[in-house]
């Protein structure tokens, strides 16, 4: 059921799953509807969430740099703008350094 719904509304699922701080579990949540839809990949809304939550998370999560690295050149911009005039500078190094490790 809970895959049905996932390949029929990701972006519905998976915005309730951050909007309540599940951003761990919005991580898989991601990766599934990637697997069931590759397009997703692209999907500017879930590229969004997925900086948001990269943004957010206080250190480095693996996870969501993993996340990050699947979605490829869909990421980069966000990235670019984070890494170049995000007000933190921690985070502004932390997304330079995975604009690095992107393919």
């Amino acid at each position: 059921m809970a895959e049905e719904i996932l390949r029929q509304r990701p972006n519905r699922v998976i915005n309730m799953i951050v909007r309540y701080s599940w951003f761990t579990d919005g991580v898989k949540a991601f990766r599934d509807a990637i697997r069931l839809d590759p397009a997703y990949r692209s999907d500017p809304e879930l590229v969004k969430t997925a900086i948001r939550g990269f943004i957010t998370t206080p250190d480095t999560d693996p996870r969501i740099e993993e996340l990050l690295r699947d979605l490829g050149d869909a990421a980069k911009p966000a990235l670019e703008e984070t890494a170049k005039s995000h007000p933190n500078a921690t985070i502004r190094a932390r997304a330079a350094a995975e604009l690095r490790r992107l393919p």
